[in-house]
């Protein structure tokens, strides 16, 4: 399966999931408001984190990262930690919204048609499945 794969699109997603990690340990930062904490270990916890969400059930990943920084400094507490990805979750919960509202907003949608019912004669009714019994009657 990746023999056919393009190596240039493989590239550009392992590009925009490195910043993706990169970006999202800057957050932290602003978030934990601990300018202490180190960018490797934001960086660090964040990829064990996301390693864990694709691998666990549960999105297990999330406590992990957290017991994970908590572990490389111990300045920060676990629920210090928890906390500020809640208020992540919060924000990136904000965005979804804003971005929905957007696109429902700017996508060009069709106009809508009001139902139409086939024209009905012998033949649409021998040629169209039917869920529900005929309830007609034949008379010869």
């Amino acid at each position: 399966m990746l023999a056919g794969a393009n190596p240039a699109l493989i590239v550009a997603a392992s590009a925009c999931l490195l910043m993706t990690s990169v970006a999202r340990a800057w957050r932290w930062r602003h978030l934990l408001r601990d300018d202490s904490v180190s960018f490797r270990h934001r960086l660090t916890s964040t990829f064990i984190g996301f390693a864990g969400n694709n691998t666990l059930p549960g999105r297990l990943g999330e406590p992990l990262r957290c017991w994970v920084l908590s572990r490389l400094d111990r300045r920060i507490g676990f629920w210090q930690a928890a906390g500020s990805l809640v208020i992540e979750r919060v924000f990136d919960l904000a965005a979804a919204i804003v971005l929905l509202i957007g696109f429902l907003v700017l996508a060009p949608f069709p106009p809508t048609r009001p139902f139409e019912m086939p024209h009905s004669s012998r033949a649409s009714r021998r040629t169209r499945p039917s869920s529900a019994p005929c309830s007609c009657s034949r008379s010869s």
